[in-house]
């Protein structure tokens, strides 16, 4: 399932109301799990195609195979250098987009981050949380597929 959102009626920061303490909890949930995501995904994609492993990422990036499984475990608090530091040992760029939220629909006083702002990661391998409590995600599987919606 595909989720279009019209991104050219952007709503004004002035239209929208403060943002409440589970608001700005939810944000910082949500760009910590969708950066990690992004390079978990990565990850995945390396080890089916290459045979990438924890061991030799590691090595790549002068860390040892433990700090790559913590990272690679689950969303923690990576911070933008580490985050960086495991795109680079996979030979990619880490890019970071903000996208205006669209206008949210008649009835509704603002565009929700969670119903409006929507990311997925794909995956052909079954994905293994250890934390799963903090998580801000909805786990779908089709087809042998794995996706994550944040």
């Amino acid at each position: 399932m595909t989720i279009e959102l019209d991104r050219t009626a952007v709503m004004p920061l002035n239209a929208a109301p403060p943002l409440s303490p589970e608001d700005l909890d939810d944000a910082c949930f949500r760009a910590r799990d969708r950066a990690w995501a992004a390079v978990y995904g990565e990850f995945l994609d390396r080890e089916e195609a290459e045979g990438l492993t924890y061991a030799a990422l590691g090595e790549r990036i002068n860390k040892p195979r433990s700090q790559i499984h913590r990272w690679m475990s689950g969303p923690s608090n990576l911070s933008i250098a580490s985050l960086g530091l495991l795109a680079e040992g996979m030979n990619a760029d880490l890019e970071i987009s903000l996208l205006p939220r669209s206008i949210p629909d008649a009835g509704r006083n603002h565009a929700h981050p969670l119903e409006d702002a929507v990311a997925t990661v794909i995956s052909k391998k079954p994905l293994v949380f250890t934390n799963t409590s903090s998580f801000k995600m909805k786990i779908i599987k089709y087809n042998g597929i794995v996706a994550l919606e944040v």
